[in-house]
């Protein structure tokens, strides 16, 4: 599902834009690159699962695959790290338009990626980080942010 959500937006992005048709490798290759991403995002999945399980000893898998947006963010997760790689012109946020997905959210994945991932390099590491910070000190912000409306609900008002 979130795989079609990302050759669909690819093929709109491809419609719209003509600039993408040839100078951007991932449009090119969408169905390799989907792959990419999802061998990734299920290599991910598995080492947070096992990671969450020896931190918590109880946890079960289960709770973890009933959180919709922490697999989605996994999922930005590896979709950010195939576009770096693959040094696509397709820059963040544009991975958060293709599944709709708040930054506030996706940013509390981050952190997990990286520590459930030992094999990540510096460099894929200090990208995962930029993005945490434009998520911290611009994006989450937002006028259409959930954290606004967890703020309201707060129980002594908004800071």
């Amino acid at each position: 599902m979130m795989g079609n959500k990302l050759e669909n937006a690819v093929a709109a992005e491809r419609e719209s834009h003509a600039a993408l048709d040839a100078e951007d490798f991932f449009t090119e290759t969408i169905s390799l690159r989907r792959e990419n991403v999802d061998r990734l995002f299920f290599r991910l999945l598995e080492k947070i699962i096992t990671a969450e399980r020896e931190r918590e000893r109880m946890i079960t898998g289960e709770i973890v695959l009933n959180k919709d947006e922490l697999i989605a963010s996994v999922y930005v997760c590896a979709l950010e790290l195939i576009l770096f790689t693959y040094e696509s012109e397709l820059e963040f946020p544009w991975s958060l338009d293709v599944l709709r997905l708040a930054p506030i959210h996706f940013y509390k994945s981050i952190e997990l990626v990286i520590r459930a991932e030992p094999e990540l390099s510096r460099e894929m590491v200090k990208h995962l980080n930029r993005i945490e910070e434009r998520v911290l000190e611009e994006l989450a912000w937002s006028v259409d942010s959930p954290l606004w409306q967890t703020l309201v609900r707060r129980a002594d008002g908004v800071p």
